[in-house]
């Protein structure tokens, strides 16, 4: 049963083009259009206002994501539910985290955000795929750039029915942590109209 949703690429394609979006597009578009000017008028806190608003597009994505397997199960057959959720909540959190740090330091934020995930993936298969005569710089850059390809090996694993590799999960989650901390202190202390 699970193997024909991990190998229908339209869908996990689809959770992948949905996870970009949950955080990319409003830190950098408030500063861009000047709705900072308004939205924090009242004593309001930036950083916390922003770390709400990915929570609530988090829980949002991973609900309306829920909507897959269960759709499938009443259509063809049933689907586990968990390990879908499970995956597009880890999406969430490694595309929310990058997106909001991309917004947090440039006006650019959904363009950092798919040339990082493209330089990221793409760079992961060269490296690992143990080709002779691999760049040093290449090994470096892949190992400093957002795990995603470990996503999806997390995600991979998930949805196969199989326990994920504790250190793959722990460095996507580690490293979501720490893009999310960074992007959050940017905005507390940048100034948020550049």
């Amino acid at each position: 049963q699970v193997p024909i949703l991990r190998e229908n690429l339209g869908a996990l394609f689809a959770m992948t083009l949905g996870a970009l979006t949950v955080g990319s597009g409003f830190v950098a578009v408030d500063r861009e259009r000047g709705h900072v000017r308004f939205l924090f008028s009242t004593p309001i806190v930036a950083w916390q206002y922003y770390l709400l608003r990915l929570v609530v597009g988090m829980l949002t994505f991973t609900a309306a994501y829920a909507l897959v397997p269960l759709g499938f199960g009443w259509f063809v057959f049933d689907v586990p539910v968990l390990p879908v959720l499970a995956s597009a909540a880890l999406y969430a959190t490694v595309f929310g985290s990058l997106g909001i740090l991309a917004g947090a330091l440039t006006q650019r934020d959904g363009a950092v955000v798919i040339v990082t995930t493209l330089l990221s993936m793409s760079l992961h298969l060269i490296v690992r795929a143990g080709a002779p005569g691999v760049p040093a710089w290449m090994v470096w850059a892949e190992r400093i750039l957002p795990p995603i390809a470990t996503a999806d090996v997390v995600r991979t694993a998930w949805l196969a029915g199989a326990a994920p590799d504790a250190a793959d999960l722990t460095r996507v989650l580690g490293y979501s942590a720490a893009m999310l901390v960074t992007a959050l202190f940017t905005i507390h202390r940048a100034p948020l109209v550049r």
